[in-house]
């Protein structure tokens, strides 16, 4: 929880998540002047759904968006948008699986 933070980790979490965006903004860009192909920016940007249903990165891109261009802010508030009702379902944890110890070959 992005609020739970106290100032230092919300400043190290908002820069982290910064330089993530400046490398999908710039890739975003290469894809819209045509220098990244379609299919690799789909590759690239498919984690962005992702990345985006955790809601303390929502939280933090409100603080950051204004340093990126006006039509890369809009392609990521709309993504930010179709993700919020999936952020906000409850999905069980995974069951933890119990491994046996294997003997380790000499």
């Amino acid at each position: 929880d992005f609020d739970s933070l106290d100032r230092l980790e919300k400043a190290r979490y908002r820069f982290s998540l910064m330089a993530m965006m400046r490398r999908y903004g710039n890739a975003w860009f290469q894809h819209r002047i045509g220098t990244l192909r379609s299919d690799d920016w789909q590759s690239i940007a498919a984690p962005l759904d992702s990345l985006f249903s955790v809601p303390g990165n929502a939280v933090a891109w409100q603080l950051m968006k204004s340093r990126f261009p006006a039509d890369f802010r809009s392609f990521i508030d709309d993504k930010i948008e179709r993700q919020a009702p999936i952020a906000t379902a409850y999905v069980p944890p995974a069951p933890l699986q119990k491994y046996s110890k294997r003997k380790m070959k000499k």
